[in-house]
């Protein structure tokens, strides 16, 4: 996310108490705002590599 200083200070403001997992508040917060930018081609690309999130749970559910 690039994000301006009022931006930044009004997600903080709105997210001080925690109702939802953080990537629904942006979707709901930034589509009801009308303040969400998309960028195109992306600013930054992703890599093929896993997640930690994502690694764990495979862990904990495949345990060696």
């Amino acid at each position: 996310m690039i994000w301006s200083r009022k931006g930044a200070a009004e997600f903080i403001e709105k997210g001080k108490t925690i109702t939802m997992p953080v990537d629904v508040f942006f979707q709901n917060w930034l589509s009801q705002s009308a303040k969400g930018l998309g960028v195109w081609p992306a600013l930054v690309t992703p890599t093929d590599m896993d997640s930690d999130i994502w690694s764990e749970a495979k862990a904990k559910k495949h345990p060696t």
